[in-house]
């Protein structure tokens, strides 16, 4: 195969087969891919509350589902955690909190009286919300 030098110039290199060798060899490497990183830093231990500050979170959480920073940063201090475990608290109660409605919701929709069924849900949030309104209808009756 012949080159122009002009385009030999423009390109900066000539290669003249496809088959000659590149001039940076593959390598291949032995063992698995995540040998030689580093290895990861451990977990940190599971942190175990007392039961007065679970009492205390769990009577926080029954008035109020959301805390201003002001408020967590205040009730951490109150119970001597950091504000980051009473956010992590909070966010972990939620979650739990909305699945035990979703089970409840469940429940109640297989039940015989149907209940439920007027209010059709598309999705599992919608599903939550209906069944707080439930709740709130049957309580102010």
């Amino acid at each position: 195969m012949i080159i122009d030098p002009p385009i030999v110039k423009l390109l900066g290199c000539v290669h003249v087969s496809r088959f000659q060798p590149t001039s940076f060899p593959m390598t291949r490497r032995i063992g698995h891919p995540y040998q030689n990183r580093t290895p990861p830093k451990r977990k940190k231990p599971r942190t175990s509350f007392t039961r007065l500050q679970i009492a205390e979170l769990e009577k926080r959480f029954h008035k109020q589902k959301y805390l201003a920073s002001a408020e967590r940063a205040a009730l951490a201090k109150t119970l001597k955690m950091t504000d980051a475990q009473v956010k992590t608290w909070f966010q972990n109660r939620r979650t739990k909190w909305s699945s035990l409605d979703l089970q409840e919701y469940s429940h109640h929709a297989d039940s015989a009286d149907g209940s439920f069924a007027k209010y059709p849900a598309s999705s599992v949030s919608e599903q939550v919300v209906n069944l707080r309104y439930q709740k709130e209808l049957n309580t102010s009756q």
